[in-house]
């Protein structure tokens, strides 16, 4: 009885360095999508915080005055915000410009973590001599 052998199907070998290209073409695709997730959730932090800054600034204008607290955390996204408040007066031509208002709104993840964002903002009252 003779059996014959067929040279169609793949030796062990082969099929074993498959399977390593496989593995290893599975593992950069995984590391592709990991960085991919966390530059999403790093941008949505991002805009989390610009949208914070202008909405701490634009309370900060509507009120016009100093009854806004200069630092607090926010209740939606978490994220701790300071005003840091510079005044200055200055002349420009026949005006005089008082109440010359730098504002600048940090945004950081906690209290005395990195800065995330920051946005500044300028106000300005003329009044002629």
């Amino acid at each position: 009885m003779r059996t014959e052998h067929s040279d169609g199907g793949f030796t062990l070998i082969e099929t074993l360095i498959a399977l390593v290209i496989l593995a290893i073409s599975a593992g950069i695709l995984m590391q592709s999508i990991a960085l991919a997730s966390a530059q999403i959730r790093s941008s949505a932090l991002k805009e989390a915080a610009e949208s914070l800054a202008v909405a701490v600034l634009c309370e900060r204008a509507a009120n016009n005055d100093n009854s806004v607290p200069s630092d607090g955390i926010d209740a939606e996204s978490g994220l701790f915000w300071r005003v840091v408040q510079v005044g200055q007066a200055r002349t420009l031509g026949a005006a005089k410009l008082t109440g010359v208002t730098l504002f600048t709104v940090e945004i950081r993840a906690r209290k005395n973590s990195d800065l995330i964002f920051d946005l500044s903002s300028i106000t300005m009252k003329a009044s002629s001599q």
